[in-house]
């Protein structure tokens, strides 16, 4: 009895103190984040996940997260959803914080996603803010792989049917965990585009498309996973995501490096 009860207290003790860190964690991913627009760890079941900014966002998943093809798994102290590349994703409702743009000028904005890759030879959407239905486009930002594994930061301006984008030029590695941040200092030229892999900024190429002034608040939805396409749902995202988050800054390098060690930290990797 003495042990059982000893065995009890030890197990209550290790709860409190990874209760503790992981709030610890959150705290300072909100603090390096500032102003945080979406911040999603998934560590909940069922069909919706409340994000942990001050926004408090529900996203909603096609289907409940545990009966995935594959059901969530641990990382570390937190953990992973697993993606099957067909039908699995998640939608998180328009707000006009959500958009980074009012047609004329841009803000500052930076995207952080924890990912891991099972295939590197289709384009694969991690987070958009985009709709690309034939003739009612409503595009605003997309971070995504592309067909060669490599992956881009793309922002457009839906009425001039203009982008700027940015693109890592070495392919992800399939299997391997990631840290990838995208931010933008919202000056509307593509050099103020920057991409970062592990906290270290890539070895990038840059790009537009038309006359780009800036991008403008639609209706598109944020979608985590995949992305809404002519016809239908596209570019499902095939392997593991454990975080995502949205803020309305440009992130600094020693900022990267910060969330890149926290991440390491609460995941138990060694990016």
């Amino acid at each position: 009895m003495v042990q059982a009860v000893l065995g009890y207290e030890a197990g209550a003790q290790a709860e409190v103190r990874i209760s503790g860190a992981r709030a610890s964690f959150i705290g300072q991913l909100l603090r390096l984040l500032g102003d945080t627009r979406l911040l999603f760890l998934f560590d909940s079941t069922g069909t919706t996940i409340t994000d942990k900014s001050r926004n408090a966002r529900v996203l909603t998943w096609s289907k409940a997260v545990q009966t995935f093809d594959i059901p969530p798994v641990p990382l570390g102290y937190g953990t992973a959803v697993v993606f099957d590349g067909v039908d699995e994703e998640g939608d998180i409702p328009d707000a006009a914080n959500l958009s980074f743009g009012d047609g004329v000028v841009d803000e500052p904005f930076s995207i952080v996603a924890l990912v891991n890759t099972d295939q590197i030879t289709a384009i694969a959407s991690i987070l958009a803010k985009a709709t690309f239905t034939t003739g009612s486009t409503a595009r605003e930002w997309v971070f995504t792989q592309n067909g060669d594994g490599t992956w881009s930061f793309v922002v457009y301006d839906e009425s001039a049917n203009a982008n700027i984008a940015v693109t890592d030029t070495a392919a992800l590695t399939v299997g391997a965990w990631t840290l990838l941040v995208g931010t933008y200092d919202g000056t509307g030229a593509n050099t103020g585009l920057r991409i970062y892999k592990d906290a270290v900024q890539t070895s990038d190429s840059r790009g537009s498309s038309g006359t780009y002034v800036a991008m403008e608040n639609t209706t598109a939805l944020v979608r985590l996973a995949f992305e809404q396409g002519a016809s239908g749902t596209i570019r499902f995202w095939d392997g593991r995501i454990a975080l995502v988050a949205l803020c309305a800054k440009e992130l600094t390098v020693d900022e990267v490096w910060n969330i890149k060690e926290w991440v390491n930290s609460w995941f138990g990797l060694s990016l």
